[in-house]
């Protein structure tokens, strides 16, 4: 899947990052703000719980101290009934009363409470308490009174009304104690629930933060990865591609460097026929100055060498003709050197741009350029003497001219300067002999530059391969940078 095709592929790495640790710090956030709540409520619910504790405390000890001023009046007036009233033994009256006060002012607080919260039921059971505790204390007076007015004969007849009386009291005041003692209990059962829910809440959230971190590193880790894995597959396609062709351009410059060397020996050749040439012409020049010799011998014999002497002219001619010939030829071996030196050149600025794969082929096109530079200066070496052959067959010629109507006589020495054409002849055969064969190295020399211009556009042809391949790479670069960077 390209990353045009991947919504979080358009996306960079930072926003990618930035988005999934929003993503769980808001979650963080919310967790925060949904503790914080709960804390709140359970700061609030344990004030209210403490205050309510206080009073509560405070309600069940009024109603401990109720249970005690009863307990109180019961042993006080008890007292009384075994002492009979004797004389300091008779506060019994007084202590059972004090206690009969706080028992009813506990009462009356209670009453204040239960007003204030609307609380009709314990009202009622205050009621009945409070009846059932004046009658204990009515039973318990009159109990004491008779024992200290009649003895146990009078006293003891209320005993079961004051027992009976008790255990109404006790039956009704040790659930009323009980109810107070248990809201306490009840206002801390109300802290210990909301605490449970605080902790289940604190599991539940580290769990739900856990699971979506994960969640966003496993989608942040494939988004980043498997793009940037399927880029590198590429990368190293391209670059075995590339290989390849590099492989290629090393075949075709080995081929090139062999004709390369096959072109120095064909050079070689060239030059080994231009040397035989300049030894032909110099032959030549030897002859023509034996026949000078011959001519001058035969100064006296005019009238039988004038025949002669015209032929000789005639021959002189056709050896400046040939010697021009040859000049034009030899120029244009000069030409050929130089076209040469130019692809010599030309190849050594190639294999410079080739860099390492072409300096062997460098080294190569050095020699053949040297070779040319060789072959150039053959030439003008050739061209320098057939020039000076020429002028001298120019003087030659002169000469003829001017001994012309002395020579006509000399016709044992027209016959040896007709020994000497002849040879002349010959070596001018010899001479063309010579260039065809340069001529045919030049055509195989020729060829191999055809051949080696036919490698050269198959270097060429790979090089554009691996610009194609470079190209291709610089895409994908370019690819992978987009999807780094997000198209920045």
């Amino acid at each position: 899947m390209s990353i045009a095709a991947n919504p979080l592929g358009r996306a960079t790495l930072g926003r990618k990052l930035t988005a999934g640790l929003s993503l769980v710090v808001a979650t963080l956030v919310v967790m925060s703000i949904g503790g914080y709540s709960t804390g709140l409520r359970i700061e609030r619910a344990a004030t209210a719980a403490a205050a309510n504790s206080s009073r509560a405390s405070a309600l069940a000890d009024r109603a401990r101290q109720m249970k005690f001023d009863a307990v109180q009046v019961q042993q006080w007036l008890q007292d009384i009934s075994a002492t009979r009233g004797l004389d300091g033994l008779d506060d019994g009256y007084d202590e059972a009363s004090a206690s009969r006060t706080s028992f009813v002012s506990g009462i009356e607080e209670f009453r204040r409470e239960f007003r204030d919260t609307g609380d009709a039921a314990s009202l009622a059971t205050l009621d009945r308490l409070a009846a059932t505790f004046e009658d204990y204390y009515e039973v318990g007076r009159e109990m004491a009174g008779r024992y200290v007015a009649e003895g146990p004969a009078g006293g003891n007849p209320l005993m079961p009304r004051f027992d009976a009386a008790a255990e109404a009291l006790v039956a009704t005041l040790d659930p009323f104690v009980a109810a107070q003692v248990g809201s306490i209990d009840a206002a801390t059962g109300s802290v210990v629930a909301d605490a449970r829910l605080i902790r289940r809440l604190t599991i539940i959230g580290s769990l739900l933060s856990l699971l979506l971190a994960t969640v966003v590193a496993v989608v942040l880790v494939r988004s980043i990865t498997r793009p940037i894995t399927r880029l590198a597959g590429e990368l190293q396609r391209c670059a075995v591609e590339t290989g390849h062709a590099a492989a290629e351009l090393d075949a075709a410059s080995a081929e090139l460097a062999e004709g390369a060397t096959t072109s120095a020996g064909s050079i070689e050749r060239t030059a080994d026929g231009i040397a035989t040439f300049a030894q032909l012409v110099a032959g030549n020049s030897h002859r023509a100055q034996n026949a000078r010799a011959l001519a001058a011998d035969a100064k006296a014999r005019t009238d039988q060498g004038t025949a002669a002497m015209a032929r000789m002219t005639e021959a002189i001619g056709q050896i400046r003709t040939s010697a021009t010939e040859t000049a034009r030829i030899v120029k244009v071996i000069d030409e050929i050197a130089f076209q040469t030196n130019l692809l010599a050149l030309n190849a050594a600025v190639e294999a410079a741009r080739a860099g390492d794969a072409g300096r062997g082929f460098a080294v190569v096109a050095e020699e053949v350029g040297n070779l040319a530079k060789r072959s150039a200066e053959a030439a003008r070496n050739s061209t320098v003497l057939i020039n000076e052959s020429g002028q001298r067959a120019a003087n030659g010629s002169r000469i003829c001219d001017e001994i012309d109507g002395l020579l006509r006589g000399l016709s044992e020495a027209t016959e040896a300067v007709s020994t000497l054409v002849d040879e002349i002849a010959d070596a001018g055969q010899t001479q063309s002999g010579g260039i065809a064969e340069v001529r045919h190295t030049l055509d195989q020399l020729r060829a191999e530059t055809q051949a080696n211009a036919a490698r050269s556009e198959q270097t060429a042809s790979c090089a554009t391969q691996q610009t194609a391949a470079a190209q291709r790479m610089a895409v994908i670069s370019d690819e992978l940078q987009r999807m780094v960077t997000g198209g920045a």
